[in-house]
């Protein structure tokens, strides 16, 4: 990881409520410094007045914003991609969708995960979200509480996440070699089923095809709200979680050796 501080990409589309809430939740939050840049990702759409309109009047006190309007439609697989590539020019990178909600110690949590998990070799990347679900089957679920703040899961994140420089590369140098995932039986069925459009699928094929875990938090520093949208039908609460609201604090990270 270079020196720069990570900068926060907000990927947004056509979902004014959606961002409009997720930037409120950024302005509530904590940061180390006031060089933070907050890069607004927007990709191409018929009528994107308004969603470009909140991210131009929006006041970012904490360093650089930057807007940015793709000149064509990415969809959400290439543009997560595009914005992810970002980590190769300043290090490190947090994605934030805009349907996302962060608690007020995000920032904190990623840089200290992001710094802990430099010398880690089987961790692929860092997300803000916890589950409460067993994604397989809906039913809830709750990590070993083994007196650390995070657990392992080899299953990338798409609902607030990071990447150093080093995970990132990783991955999108085995992404570029057009991997065929379809027929990799240790990849989960559902995961293979996921649509075209899917970024996700890759990156959890990568996990699984080199050993690699994310870290997860023991307590969420995002939730998603599954607005609807282009891949969600109709608004959901399903998997909305808690937040981390505590004081700002020193994380105790366990190993993928540690970890119970």
């Amino acid at each position: 990881m270079s020196d720069m501080n990570t900068p926060i990409v907000v990927v947004a589309y056509n979902r004014p409520r959606s961002l409009t809430r997720l930037l409120g939740s950024l302005s509530n939050a904590r940061y180390p410094n006031k060089e933070i840049d907050l890069i607004i990702s927007i990709d191409k759409a018929n009528d994107n007045q308004k969603v470009l309109g909140i991210a131009n009047a929006y006041e970012w006190d904490h360093g650089i914003k930057k807007v940015i309007y793709q000149e064509e439609n990415l969809g959400l697989r290439k543009h997560i991609l595009k914005c992810g590539n970002l980590s190769l020019e300043y290090g490190s990178v947090i994605i934030l969708e805009d349907d996302l909600f962060v608690s007020p110690n995000f920032y904190f949590f990623v840089d200290q995960a992001l710094k802990f998990s430099k010398n880690e070799t089987k961790i692929g990347g860092i997300s803000l979200y916890n589950h409460q679900l067993n994604v397989h089957t809906r039913d809830n679920f709750l990590p070993i509480q083994d007196g650390f703040d995070n657990w392992y899961f080899q299953f990338a994140s798409s609902w607030g996440q990071a990447w150093s420089r080093e995970q990132w590369s990783g991955f999108i140098k085995w992404y570029e070699n057009d991997p065929d995932i379809d027929h990799n039986n240790n990849v989960p069925a559902y995961v293979r089923s996921w649509s075209a459009k899917s970024w996700l699928k890759y990156n959890i094929a990568y996990l699984v095809e080199r050993d690699f875990y994310f870290l997860y938090p023991k307590i969420a520093l995002s939730t998603n709200f599954s607005d609807a949208g282009t891949h969600v039908g109709n608004d959901s609460t399903i998997y909305q979680v808690p937040l981390d609201e505590g004081f700002q604090k020193e994380y105790q990270f366990s190993t993928v050796d540690q970890s119970k």
